[in-house]
C-alpha cells in the first residue's frame, strides 16, 4: 500500500554540511529516504528512524579515525550530501550520509526505517514472503527494514552506488513536514568492540522514544 506523503522537498546540500554531526543525526530522523531503480523507475521509500554517527580523525569507530584514507572510505572525505556505501563483513551493503565539509570525514549510519512505498520489492529484495493483506494493514515484519544490512538490501543499493549525490535521481532524502521528534532515545553504537572501551560506552545511536522500528532496543 502506497502511503501519500504531501509537500516534500530534497534536502539542500546546506543541510548536510552543518558541521555538528550529531544534532544533524537526530535531524535525520523522520525524513524520508527515497531510491528510485534505474531502468524501471520504481520507488522505494521509508521514514529513517535510527541513526548512529561518526564523527572523523578522533573518533576510534570512524573509518577515518587518525586520518585513515584509502579508496573504501574516500568518499568519507567529500563534502556533506552524498552516500558512503561500504560493505561489512564481507556481506552486507551498509548506507551512511556524508556530512560536514569537504575533508572532513564525518557520516551518519542509516540503521532502521518504517517502510512506506514500494513494499512488494522490500519483500522480494529481502527474500520475505509478501503478505499483501498484512502489508496493507501496515502490520509489517521489523526484520524489514531494522539493521543497516536489511534496510540497504531492502531499497535495492548497492556498492556501485557509493558517492551517489543525496538529491537524487537515485538517492534522495526528503523532508515531508514532519517534524523531528521531542523524545530522541539515545544507546551505544553497536558492531564497534574493535573501537575500544571509550567508543563504545558514547550514546551516539539514536531513535524516536516508542518506535518500533529500531534495530536493537536499549531501555
Amino acid at each position: 500500500m502506497a502511503v501519500v506523503l504531501r509537500g516534500m522537498r530534497v534536502l539542500p546540500p546546506s543541510f548536510y554540511r552543518q558541521p555538528d554531526t550529531m544534532q544533524l543525526a537526530r535531524q535525520l530522523l523522520g525524513k524520508v529516504l527515497e531510491v528510485v531503480e534505474p531502468g524501471t523507475g520504481l520507488v522505494t521509500r521509508g521514514r529513517i528512524t535510527e541513526t548512529e554517527a561518526y564523527v572523523g580523525f578522533d573518533d576510534p569507530a570512524c573509518h577515518a579515525h587518525a586520518g585513515r584514507r584509502s579508496p573504501r572510505n574516500e568518499m568519507m572525505y567529500a563534502a556533506g550530501g552524498v552516500a558512503y556505501i561500504y560493505r561489512c563483513y564481507g556481506i552486507h551493503n551498509l548506507l551512511n550520509v556524508v556530512t560536514h565539509a569537504s575533508g572532513e570525514p564525518h557520516a551518519v549510519l542509516l540503521r532502521a526505517a518504517e517502510p512506506l512505498e514500494g513494499l512488494q520489492a522490500m519483500f522480494e529484495r529481502r527474500g520475505i514472503a509478501f503478505d499483501l493483506p498484512s502489508a496493507g494493514d501496515r502490520v509489517l515484519p521489523k526484520r524489514l527494514t531494522c539493521g543497516p544490512g536489511s534496510l540497504t538490501k531492502a531499497f535495492g543499493l548497492e556498492l556501485k552506488d557509493n558517492g551517489a549525490d543525496l538529491g537524487g535521481p537515485r538517492i534522495a532524502i526528503l523532508d515531508d513536514g514532519t517534524p523531528v521528534p521531542e523524545r530522541i532515545a539515545t544507546g551505544p553504537r553497536v558492531g564497534i568492540s574493535g573501537a575500544g572501551p571509550a567508543a563504545m560506552a558514547k550514546d551516539w545511536r539514536f531513535w524516536p522514544e516508542g518506535t518500533r522500528w529500531v534495530s536493537r532496543y536499549v531501555p
